[in-house]
């Protein structure tokens, strides 16, 4: 279980906000020699504004930083997940269906609170919160979360979502 923050600089929506919802000016840590800390500073540059795609709806320019067959591992608790589904997910057609647009069906207001974002070699993380309210219990939560991304030739081809998903069902608050 991860540690809540106190305070968390920006939200980054998964759909269109405000103009007040910022790019988060996030952490950069990399390791290695100065030839890995230069591929991983343009794979942390191609994920930030890939967030930042993702805050203004431009699902096209998200789906620009994927690989066409990107492996995307959702957390089997979460909500868009189906009772005793998988959360494994390949290509962007199957995220975009299966995930993206299921969101706004089960979550309102949901958003990204990037904690920051680092990086190594070919694999980014990101770590925050999500914020919402689940439609079905019209309670709003605020669970830990992290994903884990793995690029190749400058495009995201793997995502490992790490969530609170026990927070987002049945939050404490």
């Amino acid at each position: 279980m991860c540690s809540a923050r106190d305070r968390v600089d920006d939200i980054i929506p998964v759909f269109p906000s405000p103009p007040e919802h910022r790019v988060p000016k996030s952490a950069l840590v990399v390791s290695g020699s100065p030839q890995a800390k230069e591929h991983t500073m343009d794979n942390v540059a191609i994920l930030k504004e890939g967030y930042a795609n993702f805050a203004t709806g431009n699902m096209e320019a998200v789906l620009a930083i994927w690989d066409p067959q990107i492996e995307w591992h959702e957390c089997k608790g979460m909500p868009i997940v189906p009772a005793g589904g998988g959360g494994k997910l390949v290509g962007h057609q199957a995220v975009l269906e299966n995930i993206m647009a299921k969101i706004p069906q089960l979550i309102d207001g949901f958003g990204i609170e990037i904690g920051e974002i680092f990086g190594s070699g070919d694999r980014v993380v990101m770590t925050g919160h999500y914020a919402g309210t689940l439609k079905a219990t019209g309670k709003p939560f605020k669970a830990a979360a992290a994903h884990i991304w793995t690029f190749r030739d400058g495009k995201a081809t793997k995502l490992i979502q790490v969530a609170d998903t026990a927070e987002i069902i049945n939050p404490k608050a």
